[in-house]
């Protein structure tokens, strides 16, 4: 925890559940978004990715379970055999999922709307994907304890899992507007601070001026009055300041 958090807001205010969770983390941009393809790459990716946390949480499972595991044929077979003994030996496991819809949002635009549908309907694989982990949840003291999904938009979720009701979309919280940008008062912290330093030699309400036109005007809930600026454009600007020492073209 102290070697991924020391110095930062939430090393100084750890929850209760501080390193409590055995962590599952995919991303699907890894996912050959090729039709003919897409298959096979979702199941050697995700194999590959159980593998991998396997090995780490080796020490947490017993040998019958682990032998059981790596036993057991397919992406999705294994997974819901990891569930189940995530839940009969009380490990809470915390999947994180990354660019979810990638592949699929690619075979969308690319290949139509019927290869798009084979894939996230009736018995297409990553429809079933999602309802092996939302069975996961449907016993008492559930292995999965958590779930923290990203991707582009919310549409591949609804055609997959039919709402997904065990989870809930967080993209137009009001609370957490703020969440994925920088404000203008934390772009104005960070430019002071380079510009104490030394490094940002270019003038503040210039710089402040073009982010505004550029780079601002985010807002993810319609009840927020605050927008956001791109964290990525931000950073790429007042790193180039500062490698150049001039504003970049």
């Amino acid at each position: 925890f102290d070697s991924f958090f020391k110095g930062l807001w939430i090393g100084d205010h750890p929850t209760s559940e501080r390193n409590s969770y055995l962590v599952l983390p995919f991303n699907f941009s890894a996912v050959r978004a090729d039709v003919e393809y897409v298959e096979q790459s979702f199941e050697d990716y995700g194999t590959g990715a159980l593998n991998s946390f396997l090995r780490i949480y080796e020490p947490f499972f017993t040998e019958n379970a682990l032998q059981e595991l790596r036993q057991t044929s397919g992406f999705s077979s294994r997974l819901s055999q990891l569930l189940r003994f995530c839940r009969e030996l009380n490990l809470p496991l915390y999947i994180l999922i990354d660019e979810y819809d990638n592949f699929a949002n690619t075979i969308l635009t690319t290949a139509g709307e019927k290869a798009y549908h084979d894939i996230t309907h009736g018995e297409g694989f990553f429809r079933h994907f999602f309802t092996v982990l939302k069975e996961g949840t449907s016993h008492s003291g559930s292995g999965l304890k958590r779930l923290f999904i990203t991707g582009v938009s919310p549409v591949t979720m609804d055609d997959v899992t039919s709402g997904f009701n065990i989870g809930k979309n967080l993209s137009l919280s009001p609370a957490l507007n703020e969440m994925v940008g920088f404000t203008r008062e934390e772009v104005l912290e960070m430019l002071e601070y380079y510009r104490k330093e030394g490094v940002f030699l270019q003038n503040m309400e210039e710089t402040l001026a073009l982010f505004d036109e550029w780079y601002n005007g985010y807002k993810f809930s319609n009840d927020q009055e605050s927008t956001i600026y791109n964290t990525d454009m931000v950073i790429y600007y007042v790193c180039d300041c500062i490698q150049i020492g001039q504003p970049p073209h």
